[in-house]
């Protein structure tokens, strides 16, 4: 306070030499030369001393007249000075003690002032162009096979990038919508990450869920709005929780159902160990828009691409029920085709392709006389003949199917060979792509350690033993070597 006044001081002391030279200036000078021509002209030509105190009088009150607005016009000035001061305190600590030139310290304030506000724009554009890469990102993830798990991963990734935030979490709400389950998350321990369930309602989740309103809370010892128990969890003060909503205004697709919380998007402890502020907020908020389209779109393809699993393998037990030596074949033959897909690092496309393709290779099998496939012994050269027409009429069933077209390939060639000796094109190795390779290799391991009725089964030393002898002929050397080391 004794700074303060010493401030106020000195800017007084500034303020009254300038007051004082416009008063000589607009007073007193002007009042002299007017008594001074005014005694010259009564001793020159005598005139009444009414005229000369009339003159005399006009002069005095146009000075003081002069003095009062130069007194208002320095009065504002200190006013805008000392507004300055308040609004840019970092000029008053720069200022010299013995120096109170008030223009000067306006041209500091206003040079400061637009220093701030060039910072605070170029922050706001980096804020924006960040902001626009992680929707470019969580656009680029919509065209993607993501899941809702990976992609509530990497919304979870970019928020905490977007706020500087050390923790962050997405807990997506059950079907009924009664409860939340962590989905990911990052800068948690294994014990907080545990099976986390939250009741709608309950804690700081449950409460952003339910009543679908974001929050930010600067302290939650102080947030009267949360007890002891909403707390526990929460290592930092400063947090922010979004409710992932699906609105109206942003999906406008026929998909659109009522607006409803999905989730809720958490972050936690800023890096620097400050509170989080309005604009982290607005950002999240945002984000959570995109991301509720995103994770929801992502929900119904994982619903999509179960209906269509449960429909290929209701055809697949279809086939089987034909023929009971081949019972769990198909899950077999996919079993050992994606673990050895695997090994190989093949993406998860290629998998999903290879889960359909396991499960339907043998769909052609569906027509065939059960007298046939049952036979106890072995076959006549005509059924054989029978027999191999299933790859090329399973593929000719799949044809029509959209979501299967990458299957028809490996459903026809699924019995050709690596030198070119298989059936029913006798296509080689440089003809048939990895995926068929790997459904030959698996189809032809569950047939050896498979019990028929004329053959016992073999053991699967004996198997991988068959492999290594039929690398390079009947099998892809690099799909043998990968199928035996799984």
């Amino acid at each position: 306070m004794r700074n303060r006044h010493r401030s106020m001081s000195i800017q007084n002391r500034s303020l009254s030499r300038k007051f004082l030279i416009s008063l000589a200036l607009m007073g007193f000078i002007p009042l002299l030369m007017s008594a001074y021509i005014v005694t010259n002209s009564l001793r020159s030509d005598p005139m009444s001393w009414k005229t000369a105190v009339l003159i005399l009088s006009v002069t005095f009150f146009a000075g003081l007249m002069g003095f009062g607005l130069s007194r208002g016009a320095l009065a504002e000035l200190r006013r805008v000075v000392r507004y300055a001061l308040a609004l840019v305190p970092e000029v008053r600590s720069r200022q010299p003690v013995d120096s109170a030139d008030e223009l000067d310290i306006l041209a500091q304030s206003f040079t400061h002032i637009n220093d701030k506000l060039q910072h605070t724009i170029d922050a706001l554009e980096e804020s924006k162009r960040r902001l626009q890469a992680s929707f470019y990102q969580i656009g680029v993830a919509l065209g993607s096979s993501l899941d809702s798990k990976g992609l509530s991963q990497l919304i979870v990734d970019i928020s905490t990038q977007l706020v500087d935030a050390r923790r962050g979490s997405i807990l997506l709400a059950t079907e009924d919508r009664d409860e939340l389950f962590l989905s990911a998350a990052c800068g948690l321990t294994a014990k907080q990450g545990n099976d986390v369930r939250v009741k709608f309602g309950e804690g700081v989740a449950g409460w952003v869920a339910q009543r679908a309103e974001p929050i930010l809370v600067a302290d939650i010892e102080k947030d009267p709005r949360f007890n002891r128990k909403a707390r526990k969890g929460h290592t930092g003060p400063s947090f922010i929780s979004v409710p992932i909503t699906l609105q109206e205004s942003v999906l406008a697709v026929p998909l659109m159902v009522r607006d409803h919380v999905i989730g809720v998007l958490n972050v936690s402890s800023k890096t620097d160990g400050s509170a989080f502020e309005e604009e982290d907020l607005q950002v999240l908020v945002s984000l959570a828009q995109q991301a509720a389209v995103a994770i929801e779109n992502a929900r119904l393809h994982g619903r999509l691409n179960t209906g269509y699993y449960e429909t290929v393998h209701a055809l697949a037990s279809a086939v089987e029920a034909k023929d009971p030596y081949t019972k769990g074949h198909s899950d077999r033959v996919t079993t050992y085709a994606v673990a050895t897909a695997k090994r190989m690092g093949l993406s998860a496309e290629e998998i999903a392709t290879l889960r359909y393709a396991g499960a339907l290779h043998d769909i052609g099998k569906i027509g065939m006389s059960e007298l046939i496939l049952n036979k106890p012994g072995k076959l006549s050269e005509q059924e054989w003949e029978i027999v191999r027409l299933h790859p090329e009429i399973g593929a000719s069933i799949i044809r029509d199917v959209e979501f299967l077209k990458e299957t028809v390939p490996i459903i026809r060639h699924h019995h050709e060979r690596y030198d070119g000796k298989g059936y029913p094109d006798g296509l080689g190795n440089s003809s048939l792509t990895m995926l068929t390779h790997i459904v030959i290799a698996a189809d032809a391991f569950d047939a050896m350690t498979s019990k028929r009725s004329y053959r016992p089964a073999l053991t699967t030393a004996q198997a991988f033993k068959e492999l290594r002898r039929c690398s390079g002929t009947q099998f892809d050397p690099t799909v043998a070597n990968a199928m035996i080391r799984t």
